[in-house]
């Protein structure tokens, strides 16, 4: 390579802002079907975790669905170099569309262990 190569590239290294990369084609957004299908798969093994009333398979799936929450909050939405590119390109409605979308696919197993659960203890009490 050249001096002027060497230059160029290490203005470019330098400058960040003169080189534009959209994100959003490099995220997966929660509305496309692999992430719904996989919140619904973990959802349903919650379910089926706490229906099954083997042993201590409750604590499986609440563990189960922490972690699942917890890779869903490291979503590149909620970093503070990538989030506000990635809200940039997005419309408000999209902004707070992807939002929900991101929490309600990191909480629903969530929820649905707390609903198994509740149903358990009010099933345990009227015995």
């Amino acid at each position: 390579m050249g001096r002027y190569a060497y230059r160029v590239a290490l203005g470019v290294m330098l400058f960040p802002g003169l080189c534009w990369a959209e994100v959003l084609d490099k995220q997966q957004a929660p509305w496309e079907p692999a992430p719904v299908l996989a919140t619904l798969v973990m959802s349903m093994l919650c379910a089926l975790l706490m229906l099954w009333r083997r042993g201590r398979l409750w604590r499986v799936a609440c563990a189960l669905s922490v972690f699942w929450a917890f890779v869903w909050f490291q979503n590149d939405f909620f970093s503070a170099d990538v989030g506000p590119v990635l809200q940039a390109e997005l419309t408000s409605t999209e902004a707070r569309t992807y939002v929900g979308l991101l929490l309600v696919e990191a909480l629903l197993p969530a929820v649905v262990t707390l609903g198994g659960l509740l149903r358990w203890r009010l099933v345990s009490g009227q015995d």
